[in-house]
């Protein structure tokens, strides 16, 4: 079992992804290929598990996944496992370049994961890479994936007679009165649906999975919030998840609930949902709690096989761009600003992909000239951001071939564009189609590069950035190799090193991958230079990731540097975005000893304990903060006995 394998499987998977292999002789405990972090999860798993076998690797990967690294904690995902005929050697295997999110995902519903399942299958298969079709093998552990989620979902042995993988298959491939299908069909346990589902429809005969064209049908009234409602057998009827509260933390629950996006023809993601809750105010003395679902991605499957890879569009990417390349006309121009990102954001779901070209009103009116016979010119119309008809009208002139094109004051020139352009050496992408090559190649152009962006949506639900021949979320696997090494070089202690590889993968990505900025702040933090972190921590903010690990990354470095205040606005937006984020508690108690309210202190060392018993950090916080309050006690039992004493003499 080589690197190469398992590097062949991730390749096929997500080709963005850099994968590395650490062998650890289990015999004396010595770790072959030298990673500090690999022999301390070798040192932590050594006194959790008696005996590291292969009957231990369920639980050396349960205890992988909920070891995290103080330092890099979100860069890297980890796996272990043991050829059959080598007991003495355990192979890990860490993944640098999936999002925090899918990490987070992984982590949460290991039972679930997509990649851990295929990666357990392939070990306990023990093929020889050679000797197989690697699309073949992964779309038959695709199937089996499937099968095995569902039996998990209904707690029970009981043979299921057709596959649910063949049956969805089939479904997504039906048309009908020509168009394919885009809807979603939630697949939960027969408890849950009795107990959480509103019915809008429900069917007087449910309907089993093998009615094909009934199914495909009835996926036409779903959409905008209503779900074809199912188990693993039958549909049964129309509605929406309500009593969230009622749902508990189904992302430790076997009870999971499935989502089937169905995304073009042969195409469909498979995502559960995990409940989220936010105490909302609602006047000065009355708090609400609002509950939310959101979708975590397990597999995206296309003509039956599986991928992993991911949109990593985000406005706030698009935003910034806008802002650089505009910022003379976009400056007091905010309407301008938001009217062009609400029309990418109903282009964004046209299912048959689309581009939108986005130039000066200057270019815009030349260019028009210029395209003339090759698209249709119209008159020029602002569109209206409170128009109740935009989203329809942009999913209409997005069904045509072509580009719509837009100035930066909201003005769209034309539609159905076709781009054209002079190639040039060393730009374009051969694995990509005409459309993103087109919008390659008219972003070269003299005339326009300097003021044209173009977003390029594809058929497969990917969106793409493009600006002067490069695509402005350039997150690929040489980058996120960069990254890798990086880490691994700060780690040796090698700062000045590490600093200068993430630069190299920053200026590489266009100063957009979140990723680089992530490892550059930390490496900064630990390395002693808190205000450059900050501002690191705050591009990153400032490029979408507005979630729980960014507010917790500077509000620590503001606590840091004395910001106490904002550190704590922050800690307590992470906290609000994930209740259960231990480490933002023990570093919002420390912010409180520092103000002086030490019951409050105490309270949140106590709640990181509570989700993590053996955050080791909260723990000595907490002994030391008790230590502090035993002091403060004696001190006033001895004021106490002064003035005591004072007026007896008196």
């Amino acid at each position: 079992m080589s690197e190469l394998a398992v590097d062949k499987i991730i390749e096929r998977l997500n080709d963005e992804i850099y994968c590395s292999e650490y062998v650890c002789d289990v015999k004396d405990n010595q770790v072959i290929k030298e990673n500090s972090t690999i022999k301390s999860y070798v040192e932590k798993i050594n006194s959790h598990v008696n005996k590291i076998d292969i009957g231990s690797i369920d639980e050396i990967n349960k205890l992988l996944s909920s070891f995290y690294d103080e330092q890099m904690e979100d860069s890297l995902l980890w796996y272990a496992n043991m050829k059959d005929d080598e007991n003495d050697k355990i192979y890990f295997y860490s993944f640098a370049g999936f999002s925090h999110d899918y990490i987070k995902t992984h982590k949460s519903i290991h039972e679930y994961s997509f990649l851990k399942f295929v990666l357990d299958k392939f070990f306990e298969d023990g093929i020889n890479m050679d000797d197989i079709n690697i699309d073949d093998y992964l779309m038959s552990k695709t199937r089996e994936y499937v099968q095995h989620v569902i039996d998990v979902m209904k707690e029970s042995n009981e043979h299921q007679i057709n596959s649910l993988f063949d049956e969805i298959n089939h479904i997504s491939t039906l048309t009908y009165e020509g168009s394919t299908v885009s809807s979603k069909l939630i697949i939960m346990h027969k408890d849950l649906i009795d107990k959480n589902i509103n019915y809008y429809i429900e069917l007087k005969e449910p309907i089993n999975f093998n009615e094909h064209r009934k199914i495909r049908k009835l996926l036409e009234t779903s959409g905008k919030g209503l779900y074809l409602i199912g188990d693993s057998e039958k549909i049964y009827g129309l509605g929406t998840i309500n009593k969230l509260d009622k749902l508990g933390d189904i992302t430790k629950s076997k009870k999971n609930i499935l989502i089937i996006d169905f995304i073009g023809k042969f195409e469909y993601r498979i995502s559960t949902i995990s409940t989220h809750s936010k105490v909302v105010k609602e006047s000065e003395n009355e708090e609400v709690i609002k509950w939310s679902l959101k979708e975590k991605n397990l597999v995206t499957i296309k003509y039956g096989r599986p991928n992993l890879k991911e949109d990593r569009y985000s406005e706030d990417v698009l935003t910034t761009k806008l802002e650089s390349i505009f910022c003379d006309s976009l400056k007091d121009n905010k309407s301008g600003l938001e009217l062009i990102k609400k029309v990418i954001s109903y282009g964004k779901n046209q299912k048959h992909g689309t581009m939108i070209v986005i130039t000066s009103p200057e270019i815009a009116k030349e260019e028009m000239k210029n395209l003339k016979t090759q698209s249709i010119n119209i008159k020029e119309k602002r569109f209206s951001i409170n128009d109740s008809h935009l989203e329809r009208l942009i999913d209409r002139i997005t069904n045509i071939d072509g580009a719509i094109y837009m100035d930066t004051d909201g003005y769209c020139h034309a539609i159905g564009v076709i781009l054209d352009g002079i190639g040039k050496e060393g730009y374009g992408d051969t694995s990509r189609g005409a459309r993103y090559n087109s919008a390659i190649r008219y972003s070269l152009k003299e005339d326009v590069k300097d003021k044209c962006l173009i977003v390029v949506i594809s058929e497969d639900g990917m969106v793409n950035i493009i600006h002067k021949g490069e695509n402005v979320i350039n997150t690929n696997k040489e980058i996120n190799e960069i990254i890798d090494k990086a880490t691994k070089l700060y780690k040796q202690k090698d700062y000045e090193m590490a600093l200068k590889k993430i630069d190299e993968a920053i200026e590489k990505s266009y100063d957009t991958n979140v990723a680089a900025f992530s490892t550059r702040g930390k490496i900064l933090y630990y390395s002693g230079e808190e205000e450059k972190a900050l501002e690191d921590f705050n591009k990153i903010i400032d490029l979408g990731r507005k979630n729980t690990e960014s507010y917790y990354n500077r509000g620590t470095v503001y606590c840091k540097i004395g910001q106490i205040e904002k550190g704590l606005e922050d800690l307590n937006k992470a906290i609000e975005l994930e209740p259960k984020h231990f480490k933002s508690y023990n570093n919002r108690g420390s912010v409180y000893k520092k103000m002086g309210k030490l019951d409050k202190a105490l309270e949140d060392y106590n709640k990181a304990l509570e989700l993590d018993p053996n955050y080791a950090k909260a723990k000595n916080n907490r002994e030391r903060l008790y230590e502090e309050m035993e002091k403060i006690k004696k001190s006033m039992e001895e004021v106490a006995v002064e003035v005591e004493i004072d007026s007896t003499k008196a």
